[in-house]
């Protein structure tokens, strides 16, 4: 599972890592993690299984904008050029958004993660 290679290759990079958002009532860590996948298309063939392209989207979460893009710049380190032989990772882009509810900045970056399915 794609998934649980993406968690291991962030948790070291804070403690607060969160599949798809933050849950529900916590109240948010002033540096924090949450990821996601935003699409996932396969090209299967009627002798394999083929490869699957997914799109995953890294929020990095804090207080200060610089805690926030710093924790996107290590998390860019971890993930782009990562090929374990059975995922590989690829850089896609990134923007800085600010959470008004929160009132925390988010550095998001994605990748295309490729990995028979």
């Amino acid at each position: 599972m794609i998934e649980t290679t993406i968690e291991s290759l962030l948790t070291p990079l804070t403690p607060s890592v969160y599949p798809v958002t933050l849950p529900k009532g916590a109240t948010a860590p002033a540096l924090w993690i949450a990821w996601k996948t935003v699409t996932s298309v396969g090209k299967a063939t009627f002798s394999t299984r083929g490869l699957t392209r997914a799109r995953i989207q890294v929020d990095c979460c804090a207080t200060r904008y610089l805690s926030a893009a710093t924790l996107r710049a290590s998390v860019r380190t971890a993930l782009d050029g990562y090929n374990d032989g059975s995922i590989g990772v690829l850089f896609l882009s990134d923007t800085d958004l600010f959470d008004d509810e929160l009132m925390q900045y988010r550095c998001v970056v994605e990748f295309y993660v490729f990995y028979a399915a």
